[in-house]
């Protein structure tokens, strides 16, 4: 297992892709304050910055220098770079909730001890999906049944909520994301917290591959990336994608947490937003912080394993 340095996402690669185009001026550079500019360095990589005025991404991006020069130790020492924690068959089910819920793990690879090599991935969908089998049985049950108010969520008010407008530049919601250390956003309507739609980072994939987002501006808004992408499903075959995207899921604090585990599962999605009867934005549920209420870390489990790395207040997306 030693030969494991650690786990890298391809939100991660696009990420650093967007940062190093950023740099070199070719796209726009969204500031503090929310006004987009453009400008980096004084020599811009003129195919990376012909790539995203062009339309044809990642036509321009495989031919390009910065993508033959660039090495993956270039990328693992920046955006979403995750530790290599590894689980083996002979762990028990504690200790593979409390990786994916309490220590923030996102997915676990399998591996056996003297084998040195990766035998499968468990994640926290994987988890959800178990639950989603156990209703009715009595353990389950016992918080299944019990509304998100009465067992502590939505932990994230309104007040708290990492959100966009349907009207800011794109670019400005994934760099917003990359900033919070988030995995989604909820889009809510302009000057107001009524939900529209959402944005997360396996969305980022469409600035790869819709031409459509770059031909037809370059500051697109969130509402035009939604109708361009929504349209871009539907011409395509993926047809099972489409709810992360045509519709925000979402429930209310009243609802019971078995409702809440069959809605993520159903949708394979990894978050629901919770709303009022106006439908405004109040709070955001996750599968980290479901999965968190079905298990309870015993003293000194993991012993001084994770001193130092594990976060104290572990983030809520």
């Amino acid at each position: 297992m030693d030969k494991y340095l650690g786990v890298i996402e391809f939100e991660g690669i696009v990420h650093w892709v967007l940062h190093q185009a950023e740099i070199l001026g070719a796209i726009p550079r969204v500031t503090d304050s929310g006004v987009a500019a453009v400008g980096g360095a004084t020599t811009p990589d003129a195919t990376i910055a012909k790539a995203f005025a062009g339309g044809e991404f990642f036509e321009e991006l495989i031919s390009s220098d910065l993508y033959k020069n660039t090495k993956v130790k270039d990328i693992a020492g920046s955006f979403r770079w995750a530790p290599f924690v590894p689980i083996q068959n002979s762990d028990n089910l504690l200790t593979l909730l409390l990786l994916l819920s309490k220590y923030r793990v996102k997915n676990l690879p399998v591996v056996e001890s003297g084998e040195g090599r990766i035998e499968n991935f468990i994640t926290q969908s994987a988890v959800i999906r178990m639950l989603s089998e156990c209703i009715d049985f009595p353990w389950f049950e016992s918080l299944g049944a019990k509304p998100l108010s009465e067992i502590g969520l939505p932990r994230m008010k309104h007040d708290k909520l990492v959100k966009v407008e349907e009207d800011q530049p794109i670019l400005e919601a994934f760099q917003l994301m990359q900033k919070k250390s988030v995995d989604a956003v909820p889009v809510v309507a302009k000057g107001g917290i009524h939900l529209v739609g959402n944005i997360s980072m396996r969305d980022i994939e469409f600035l790869l591959v819709v031409p459509e987002i770059y031909k037809t501006d370059r500051l697109l808004t969130v509402k035009d990336f939604l109708d361009i992408t929504e349209n871009h499903l539907k011409k395509s075959a993926n047809d099972k994608d489409q709810s992360f995207l045509t519709h925000v899921v979402t429930c209310t604090e009243q609802e019971a947490t078995r409702d809440v585990i069959l809605k993520l599962n159903k949708y394979h999605i990894h978050r629901v937003y919770v709303a009022n009867e106006e439908g405004n934005a109040v709070g955001v549920v996750t599968m980290r912080e479901l999965i968190s209420k079905f298990v309870k870390e015993p003293v000194d489990y993991f012993g001084e394993f994770f001193l130092g790395w594990a976060p104290s207040c572990p983030s809520p997306h």
